[in-house]
């Protein structure tokens, strides 16, 4: 008989979260997002499913010429806004992971992930205060 100790547990229930939390973007990005499609990254590890793609520049005249029209998310932590600056037509920052700075992960070599259990809500907030649906234009 196995006994589960705490750390497999909280283990297990992170990765279930962010599995989750994946397949809802998967599944928003797929049907519920409408952008064009920039060229494809050359690195495999950048590309997504719905082989959907903005560069920096592409989003920025995105927004510009789209306007309130459409919602530009940024999802980074808040260090890495601090450290490498936020888009000036940013509508808002909801991060959808944190640091805990107090773990370090040897495998990743930097500071623990967790997914913010705050995302969807907070971003269901968003759209709904703004009057969108999931036909509007959004950038993530």
């Amino acid at each position: 008989m196995f006994k589960f100790n705490n750390t497999f547990i909280f283990s297990v229930a992170i990765s279930l979260i962010i599995i989750f939390l994946n397949l809802f973007m998967l599944v928003f990005i797929m049907f519920w997002v409408p952008v064009s499609a920039a060229e494809k990254p050359k690195s495999f590890e950048k590309w997504t499913i719905s082989g959907k793609y903005l560069t920096a520049r592409e989003a920025f005249e995105f927004k510009q010429a789209q306007g309130e029209k459409l919602l530009f998310v940024d999802i980074r932590t808040p260090s890495e806004l601090n450290f490498v600056g936020s888009p000036k037509n940013m509508d808002i920052n909801i991060p959808l992971v944190t640091m805990d700075y107090k773990q370090w992960d040897d495998k990743t070599s930097s500071f623990t992930k967790i997914p913010n259990k705050h995302f969807i809500s907070a971003f269901n907030n968003v759209i709904k205060s703004r009057g969108m649906t999931k036909d509007s234009s959004i950038i993530l």
